[in-house]
């Protein structure tokens, strides 16, 4: 499956200049089939996917949507029914005044949005922010998306070679919205000395499920062995939150704020009409250690606290640790760094 159509999102640069004028019951009624047709060719449980296309069907025929005038409305009516039944955090409708670009296949970006996104990712520089080096020797990489692998490739490696020498690490993912499992796979690669298998994707095909299975290999640098821990919010999501998720079940990382998101289905966006589109889940994640995901719930931190304090509560946790092991010259610099820390 191409990996494009597993990130959350895209950045869609919709070139066309027609503008949607009014939503007629035609329109609407287009809609509806679509997504009816789609949802049960895609969704990741068929069962629900065969009842949202009854539902839809019938709150159509019964006029149920006969008084939403706008376009935007009317997604957010079908994004809240289909939810209802659902109950999926990435599943979700929406409408653009300026009419979408053709996909070759539905579920799979348009070359438009596929420029746009390369574009994007080298703009932002896949996403990795700040990479620093703090008191008492602490590592810090803050990220802001899992971008393409191909693409973050560079940064990852460029990033993890400079903290390589500190005694400590803090991922910053609490501004993270997800992307591609494949990148949370090739981050992962740096942290475990020996092959792990982190995560598998469950993926609906038909009426059958393929498994596939994500596990790290070696790194083309060296290993970061030292201890971990991770910032997380309610705005860390999807990839963001398996990346978080992987590594607190596998005790390769101490997880530090509030609840994330919980949306740990992978999809793609498909293109209902000219001016209607859905993010459809085909997949859903599962750990290998707990058999389940966080979808719904979020994961849940080892350390709860105001996601404003996470960084400053990682960084005192972080020196404490290394002060319990510290030598001779050492304890008096991490004593200096807890005493600046904690005033």
């Amino acid at each position: 499956m191409n990996h494009r159509a597993l990130t959350t999102s895209f950045v869609l640069a919709f070139a066309s200049a027609t503008i949607f004028a009014q939503l007629t019951p035609a329109d609407k009624k287009q809609v509806v089939d679509s997504l009816s047709k789609e949802m049960i060719a895609r969704y990741v449980v068929k069962s629900k996917a065969d009842e949202v296309a009854k539902t839809i069907q019938a709150n159509f025929a019964s006029g149920n949507y006969n008084s939403i005038e706008s376009g935007k409305d009317f997604a957010a009516k079908l994004s809240s029914e289909v939810n209802a039944i659902c109950k999926d955090a990435h599943l979700r409708i929406r409408f653009s005044e300026n009419t979408l670009p053709e996909r070759k296949e539905p579920g799979q970006p348009s070359q438009k949005e596929i420029d746009a996104d390369e574009k994007y990712t080298r703009l932002i520089n896949a996403g990795f922010e700040s990479v620093k080096r703090m008191g008492g020797n602490i590592g810090y990489i803050e990220f802001f998306g899992f971008q393409d692998p191909k693409a973050a490739d560079r940064a990852i490696q460029a990033s993890m070679q400079f903290v390589q020498e500190t005694d400590a690490l803090i991922f910053d993912i609490r501004q993270n919205g997800g992307g591609d499992p494949e990148t949370v796979r090739r981050l992962c690669n740096y942290l475990f000395e020996k092959p792990t298998h982190i995560n598998s994707l469950l993926f609906r095909q038909g009426d059958k499920t393929n498994k596939v299975d994500f596990k790290t290999a070696k790194a083309p640098g060296k290993v970061y062995d030292k201890p971990i821990y991770v910032l997380v919010s309610k705005r860390t999501g999807s990839g963001a939150e398996e990346f978080a998720y992987d590594l607190q079940n596998q005790h390769r990382a101490i997880i530090i704020g509030e609840n994330t998101w919980g949306g740990a289905n992978p999809g793609g966006t498909v293109r209902l009409t000219d001016h209607f589109s859905a993010f459809i889940p085909v997949g859903m994640a599962q750990n290998p250690i707990t058999m389940t995901n966080w979808e719904g719930t979020g994961v849940t931190p080892d350390i709860k606290c105001d996601p404003k304090d996470a960084l400053k509560t990682a960084q005192i946790m972080a020196v404490k640790k290394l002060l319990e092991t510290a030598k001779d010259d050492d304890v008096a610099r991490l004593k200096s760094v807890i005493k600046e820390l904690e005033g």
